[in-house]
């Protein structure tokens, strides 16, 4: 898992794409930063990303700022959100955004943003701008791994141990003996030869 942001702010170009870059590491573990605009995955997996922007429009009519995801150069489909921002000079909007992204060893995520307008911003807040307050990235990414890979059963897991055995019931009760049956009846007696002469 990683988190970092920029306590910067950091302006978003007009009519071009620009790719956010990050001087504040919160927490890393299993990805790296490098070129101060890309975070490498160690590992392969299913990630779980979320974006956090404030932004800022200082012109004078509400403008449309928009921010998406990029794997290694390459703009990923579907990822692309816009905001349309209301014109101040003072205070900003906060967009956040998650993603689900599969990646593998040695892949690179960007963020990167664009509006149709100048003067629009990412802002930074330094410690106590508005009241006691802590300061605030004008961007911040968290990414952590939540899984090896969606629809792919895992590995099966140790056989748990074998419980006691049961205790033997009691053995049941004797049936009674039955009634002896009577005595069949006697044959008659054989006819007696003739005697010799």
């Amino acid at each position: 898992a990683g988190s970092y942001g920029n306590s910067q702010s950091i302006n978003i170009a007009n009519g071009s794409v620009t790719i956010f870059s990050y001087d504040t590491t919160y927490h890393e573990q299993g990805t790296s930063l490098s070129s101060g605009n890309r975070i490498y995955v160690a590992d392969q997996g299913v990630y779980e990303i979320i974006t956090s922007i404030q932004l800022k429009n200082t012109n004078a009519t509400p403008t449309n700022a928009y921010t998406w995801i990029r794997k290694n150069g390459v703009d990923i489909p579907d990822t692309n959100g816009g905001l349309l921002v209301p014109p101040s000079l003072s205070t900003a909007s906060l967009i956040s955004v998650p993603y689900m992204i599969a990646l593998n060893p040695g892949d690179y995520i960007q963020v990167a943003a664009t509006t149709g307008s100048a003067n629009v911003s990412a802002v930074a807040f330094n410690e106590n701008d508005i009241n006691p307050s802590p300061a605030g990235p004008s961007i911040a990414i968290n990414i952590k791994k939540i899984a090896v890979d969606i629809g792919v059963t895992g590995p099966t897991g140790p056989q748990g141990w074998q419980g006691n055995q049961g205790f033997q019931g009691n053995q049941g009760f004797q049936g009674w003996q039955g009634n002896q049956g009577n005595q069949g009846w006697q044959g008659n007696q054989g006819f007696q030869g003739v005697q010799g002469f």
